[in-house]
């Protein structure tokens, strides 16, 4: 048994004097070699116990060393990971051996065994036991108690493409399930390998006769539920639907293994966490639900979930109910930083994120720009409970329920996609919610019938990495990359300007469509170092596009092109002396009067203000003329970009700018011969993790759109800001896709001619220089 139960007073509340859900550590996540914190901030873990890894190398005398001199009366090596729960005599408190071992090198990590505890609100009254579909307004809200029409996922809608696959399991990581339930029990996972009572481990996995799961809280066979929170879980998810009883779940038809680590009074070890996880990942199984949480970083926690992610698993996991901003309180399981993690916040039947302000004081939901996923029904969800019967209970463990639901139902209707993209997908499509905006990653409630597309199951927006060029040419040489159709033939490609003995050279990587080849299209052409700015685009409407380099000549601009033959550059002055050069803070390339051929536009500042003059191209020179005066801040605009915003065949100029560090835009639309400026969107997504913003059609609607490339744990992500003619919408295309911090330069183009915007990033690699394509499936 574990330490200080959790316990409910009569109006709900947690009253755990050890740890509850009000009582999150505010730990950043460390390394494995972080010394942990003093004694007086751990938060609450199993005595006398240790989670430990060993660094390779690590001898067996040595390993025997430290169990002595810890006191180790038993230990167990965790499989997939190969940590170590060592159980403690008590002769040196888990206190003093990580104040003095804690920093020592031979451990990878050396942590507590941190006691976690449930994520759910009991409820505040019991609904009587009556099956009814009209209680169950998460899934189709008509209004019913006050609620909103349609504040809710949408599930019978969805029903008519999907209801589950029988094949399809999920993982309930919680409290056991009352496996006996009449709304559950045609829906529990029997392990295919194992003969029933026989006493023998038949399928091998150091459990004997575990028919049903396994109870990691007891260390028995039987993942029974005494305290109700896993039954309710598993009801969302998968209770039993059109069966003419009780309660439907998300996907009728999939199969709930049940896999019981918190004891019968709601808490549990993070080792037992651990095994849980790791049963079901040797299991195959390819989503947990986790409405679960607290405690301080474990390593050894994260290292299971990586495990998960790396088979192929999605980790669906509550966000917490104490209406902390995670991304400056994480709340682990759902903070961890792992891909496959979905962390999930709760709404209620009005589409308002559940905070203290709306439930009178009695709860409210973990939020996170960067660290919570997306929303989900949470408050007053009505599920199945022990022996036969049926309750409301409240909280993100609801919430998170509702997307494994989803989840599953979206694998089962696409059994070969990624776990990536299931969950890109489930982000990308749900509702846009006000009450999320700046709140969580996607902004979105859960909607599973868009999800699951109508009658098309393709992944919408989702971004392949690919690698299209190895090592072809100098890397540090480039001062310049640039994309463009160079020849003509419909798909872009990549060019870099560099520096050759003071003059300027161009090779062109030309795409075939799937791979880059290097051909050396300029040579000494005009001064390098006096070009400030290089720009491409298809400036005299031939259909190929040129590259052109504006400069500083005593103090005005001069615009130099090199224009493209279809197999090289040749360079003709374009404009010489036309304003001032160096007031010009942005040099842009794009159609702005919409004639067919490519203009030069400079924006610069303008006592405080932002103001654009257009070098409109007749096809063989630049003629300057003023577009716009003093529209809106200079120097907030951290970005500037064009595109055609609004598909109206003219190319307008777009400002990314830094708004309370999340990232508005302000678009310059053309009508032909000026720009008027609109406000497209306001705080979408965080501003500084943006290291690079790029345009492009990505989606192949007519309109351009603009994305975001960021690091992500020192990997690379990808935001996409969706043009509607009026305004953006951002949905996350690529998570983590190939590292961040080696690519120099990111740039969009349709390099593959399947007519939507792709993205390729630039690279060194041993000097050379190398090119990665994230394209859109």
């Amino acid at each position: 048994m574990f330490p200080a139960p959790l316990s409910i007073n009569s109006s709900g509340y947690s009253t755990s004097p050890t740890l509850g859900l009000a009582s999150v550590p505010s730990a950043a996540p460390v390394t494995s070699e972080l010394k942990p914190p003093a004694t007086s901030t751990l938060a609450p873990y199993a005595p006398n116990q240790l989670i430990l890894k060993f660094k390779q190398g690590i001898t067996s005398t040595q390993v025997a060393q430290f169990r002595s001199l810890f006191g180790a009366v038993s230990t167990q090596t965790i499989k997939l990971t190969g940590a170590e729960i060592w159980k403690l005599s008590g002769s040196l408190s888990v206190e003093k051996i990580l104040a003095q071992y804690g920093s020592n090198p031979i451990f990878e990590y050396i942590e507590p065994d941190y006691i976690r505890t449930l994520g759910t609100i009991t409820p505040k009254a019991t609904f009587p036991n009556d099956p009814s579909f009209n209680q169950l307004w998460g899934l189709h809200n008509t209004g019913q108690s006050g609620g909103t029409p349609d504040a809710d996922i949408d599930a019978p809608e969805a029903w008519d493409i999907q209801k589950g696959n029988p094949n399809l399991v999920i993982g309930v990581i919680d409290t056991g399930v009352d496996y006996n339930h009449q709304d559950l029990v045609g829906n529990i996972w029997t392990n295919p390998g194992e003969i029933a009572n026989d006493g023998i481990d038949n399928d091998g996995n150091g459990y004997v006769d575990d028919i049903r799961g396994w109870d990691f809280a007891y260390n028995d066979n039987n993942p029974s539920d005494v305290q109700g929170h896993g039954t309710h879980v598993a009801g969302t998810i998968a209770g039993k639907g059109n069966n003419g009883v009780g309660v439907t779940g998300v996907a009728w038809n999939a199969k709930i293994m049940p896999l019981k680590f918190l004891n019968d009074q709601g808490s549990g070890s993070t080792s037992n966490a651990i095994k849980a996880i790791n049963y079901a990942t040797a299991k195959g199984v390819k989503l947990t639900n986790n409405s679960w949480g607290g405690g301080g970083y474990s390593q050894a926690l994260y290292d299971a979930i990586n495990a998960a992610g790396q088979a192929g698993a999605l980790f669906i996991a509550a966000a917490g109910n104490n209406g902390n901003n995670n991304d400056a309180n994480p709340f682990y399981p759902a903070s961890y930083n792992l891909a496959n993690i979905i962390s999930v916040a709760a709404t209620n039947r009005n589409d308002q994120l559940v905070t203290f302000a709306n439930t009178g004081g009695w709860w409210g939901s973990n939020y996170g720009l960067t660290s919570v996923d997306l929303g989900a029904p949470g408050s007053e969800i009505y599920s199945t409970t022990p022996n036969n019967t049926y309750a409301t209970y409240s909280g993100t463990s609801m919430a998170s329920p509702h997307v494994a639901g989803a989840a599953a139902l979206l694998w089962s209707q696409n059994p070969t996609w990624t776990a990536q993209q299931v969950k890109n997908t489930l982000m990308n499509t749900g509702d846009p919610l006000a009450s999320l905006a700046g709140k969580t990653v996607s902004g979105k409630r859960l909607n599973v019938f868009k999800a699951l597309g109508g009658t098309n199951p393709n992944p919408p927006n989702l971004l392949t990495m690919q690698r299209w060029a190895t090592g072809q040419g100098g890397f540090w040489d480039a001062q310049k990359w640039l994309a463009g159709d160079f020849n003509g033939d419909g798909k872009d490609d990549v060019a870099k300007a560099f520096n050759q003995g003071g003059l300027g050279s161009v090779d062109v990587h030309v795409s075939n469509g799937s791979s880059f080849s290097m051909q050396r299209w300029a040579t000494g052409q005009g001064g390098f170092w006096d070009a400030q700015k290089w720009l491409a685009g298809d400036f005299n409407g031939d259909g190929k596009d040129d590259v052109a380099k504006a400069f500083n000549q005593g103090g005005l601009g001069s615009v130099d092109v090199h224009v493209s033959n279809g197999s090289s550059f040749s360079m003709q002055r374009w404009a010489t002396g036309q304003g001032g050069f160096w007031d010009a803070q942005k040099w842009l390339a794009g159609d702005f009067n919409g004639d067919g051929k490519d203009d030069v536009a400079k924006a610069f500042n303008q006592g405080g203000l932002g103001s654009v003059d257009v070098h409109v191209s007749n096809g063989s020179s630049f003629s300057m003329q003023r577009w716009a005066t003093g529209q809106g801040g200079f120097w907030d605009a951290q970005k500037w970009l064009a595109g055609d915003f609004n598909g109206d065949g003219k190319d307008d100029v777009a400002k990314v700018f830094n708004d309370n560090g999340l990232a508005s835009v302000d678009v310059h639309v053309s009508n032909g011969s000026s720009f008027s400026m609109q406000r497209w969107a306001t705080r979408q997504g965080g501003f500084w993790d943006a290291q690079q913003w790029v345009v492009g059609d990505f989606n192949g609607d007519g309109k351009d759109d603009l994305a975001k490339a960021f690091t992500d744990g020192g990997l690379a992500s990808i935001d996409v800001h969706l043009s509607t003619g009026s305004g953006f919408g951002m949905q996350r295309w690529a998570t983590r896709q190939g590292g961040f911090w080696d690519a120099q330069q990111w740039l969009a183009g349709n390099f593959n001619g399947d007519g939507k915007g792709d993205l390729a990033k630039a690279f060194n690699e041993g000097g050379l220089g190398s090119v990665d394509v994230h394209t859109l499936i």
